[in-house]
């Protein structure tokens, strides 16, 4: 998705996930433009030959996409901070079986093991045999602009497309269907939430099945298992091992401000009983200890608390509510001083 948000200059809610009807020869996802709903590119597994396909339409590689890190722009709006990316998961794969390669800018960027005992990684650029380059453009020269697009056939001298599993002969693992559909949950976008609360902070994720997901930017990074909910914080950045770089106050703040602003935008409809939820963490933290509402006592606003102390006021007017030995000091504002 990095390639895309850079080549168009657009942000992540600007690309649009279009899952189509599963067939028996190919499962594709077409990645669109939410307002103009141009095509950008797609995802596609040919189940026949084991073979994945991803193309960013009207992109290109150069010889800087192969130097340590020094493709990457300072782009907030990117999952990715170093650059590295490409090559890594490259690495990834030839190591596991899997044939790799790029076809971009008229050429063939195909990723091997190389050296002693096979333990570098190599790239071998090359370029098609001139004549069936050119013979190629002068079919396509007479197409419309779109043609490509309807008929999801991208053109190596203007496009950018990877493949990676059985590519052609002999060698090459085939990429299996259970396999690929694991692959797309490391996206959030490639498999979305059914319920999910956008805030300028992050997204809150209800869903049960992504119970104690961690995202950054749409981008998995682990499973907390002290977490009630799943989180995709929208402002970070990761370290070479795909780690948050954010110590646990940080993230603490974070969680509290996107449920304040989730509580805040389910004010009006309450279809997600965000209030109630938030309640119930922190109502049940001493037994729980969710990280959900860790040092939520340094981070709640006045509004807030005072939205939950009527909520549970309200909702159990009889019962008597006491914080911990030091309440007076750490929650001042849930204490009536009457």
């Amino acid at each position: 998705m990095d390639g895309i948000i850079e080549t168009h200059s657009i942000t992540r809610k600007d690309i649009m996930y279009f899952p189509q009807p599963e067939t028996p020869k190919e499962i594709v996802i077409l990645l669109r433009h939410q307002v103009t709903d141009k095509l950008l590119g797609f995802i596609r597994l040919d189940k026949m030959k084991g073979l994945v396909q991803m193309t960013n339409f009207d992109s290109r590689l150069t010889p800087r996409f192969l130097e340590q890190g020094g493709h990457k722009t300072n782009n907030k709006n990117l999952a990715g901070a170093h650059g590295e990316g490409a090559k890594l998961g490259a690495l990834v794969l030839v190591k596991a079986g899997y044939q790799v390669k790029y076809e971009s800018a008229s050429f063939y960027w195909n990723f091997i093991l190389g050296g002693t005992n096979k333990r570098m990684l190599y790239c071998s650029v090359t370029a098609p045999k001139e004549t069936k380059l050119q013979r190629e453009k002068e079919v396509r020269r007479h197409e419309h602009p779109d043609h490509k697009r309807h008929n999801l056939k991208p053109k190596i001298w203007e496009d950018v497309t990877l493949q990676f599993g059985h590519i052609r002969g002999r060698y090459g693992k085939r990429i299996e269907i259970t396999d690929f559909k694991n692959w797309l949950k490391v996206g959030i976008d490639l498999c979305r939430p059914s319920t999910i609360i956008e805030t300028s902070y992050g997204s809150l994720i209800l869903d049960e099945e992504f119970r104690g997901r961690i995202y950054l930017k749409g981008l998995f990074l682990e499973t907390a298992k002290r977490c009630r909910y799943s989180y995709d914080f929208a402002h970070g950045y990761i370290n070479r091992d795909r780690e948050r770089v954010a110590d646990k106050d940080e993230e603490a703040v974070t969680m509290a401000n996107i449920w304040r602003k989730a509580i805040k935008s389910d004010e009006i409809n309450k279809k997600n009983d965000i209030l109630s939820k938030y309640a119930e963490l922190l109502l049940h933290y001493e037994e729980s200890r969710w990280s959900d509402v860790a040092g939520a006592e340094n981070s709640l606003t006045e509004q807030i608390t005072r939205a939950i102390w009527k909520h549970l006021t309200t909702r159990n007017p009889n019962i008597f509510y006491h914080g911990l030995e030091n309440a007076i000091q750490v929650y001042p504002h849930l204490i009536n001083k009457n």
